[in-house]
């Protein structure tokens, strides 16, 4: 058998077939989220994987993050209340799952975000809540327990996948 790739099998079989161990969340600034600290946000773009998948309790907090204030500034954009008031309350309640879990105050402008980003446009008709499994409806104690185990679970990850039309 003929060698063509380090660290990938291969063998001369027609089939297409490869298998790569790679590492995750070495890029960012951490990969848990910081306890007993103030903990400054400032570019979320750099904190997870565009267009990739998200491990680590850092790079899901920080998409969320993004995805809430995205959705919430679309939401602005066209005139969508209930849209931005629901996305008032995810942050809030980031914030105190955060305050809760690892004693740290959670800092960031969401309107930096948008003055450096054009990362994508979110189309405010699929409504954050259909993303997150939730409901317009849901109860504080539900959408808590919905976000905090998205962030802490180890076995749950974003995955971000763009696709042209």
């Amino acid at each position: 058998m003929l060698k063509i790739r380090s660290n990938v099998f291969e063998t001369n079989s027609s089939s297409t077939h490869s298998i790569s161990i790679n590492s995750i969340g070495n890029d960012f600034q951490y990969n848990e989220i910081p306890k007993n600290t103030d903990i400054l946000i400032v570019d979320f773009t750099k904190n997870f994987e565009e267009c990739g998948s998200n491990f680590t309790e850092w790079t899901k907090l920080n998409f969320l993050i993004y995805l809430i204030c995205k959705v919430k500034e679309c939401a602005r954009d066209d005139g969508i209340d209930d849209v931005m008031n629901y996305s008032n309350k995810l942050l809030t309640i980031l914030k105190k799952i955060i305050r809760k879990e690892c004693h740290s105050n959670l800092i960031f402008d969401e309107n930096y975000l948008f003055k450096h980003d054009d990362f994508f446009y979110f189309d405010c008709d699929e409504y954050l809540w259909t993303i997150l499994d939730l409901d317009k409806y849901s109860s504080y104690d539900e959408i808590e327990e919905k976000l905090k185990d998205i962030i802490f679970n180890k076995n749950k990850y974003i995955k971000d996948d763009y696709k042209e039309w």
